[in-house]
């Protein structure tokens, strides 16, 4: 399937993850979805960081001085440290 078709079947499903997020108090973990050619650097750019700040916004979340790209990079950081936590919570459970 072409990405452009892929992505608009995504939006509502990230959505639900930034929202589900919130309501636990995670980070944001769609921050961590980004396109093949992205991994490597974690980057989102045009309409997919356009989403992820709308999406963060409507979620209640604050993007301090409008800087989503900041603020992205804060959120992977998040996540990523989020998960570690929560394997060693699992691992000395």
């Amino acid at each position: 399937m072409p990405w452009n078709a892929a992505r608009r079947r995504m939006d509502p499903h990230l959505f639900h993850l930034c929202r589900r997020a919130t309501e636990h108090g995670w980070p944001l973990l769609s921050a961590i979805v980004v396109d093949k050619r992205s991994v490597p650097h974690g980057a989102m750019r045009g309409r997919p960081l356009i989403g992820f700040a709308r999406a963060a916004e409507r979620c209640g979340r604050i993007i301090p001085d409008g800087d989503a790209v900041a603020f992205l990079a804060a959120e992977q950081r998040r996540v990523f440290e989020w998960a570690e936590k929560e394997r060693g919570h699992v691992l000395h459970a």
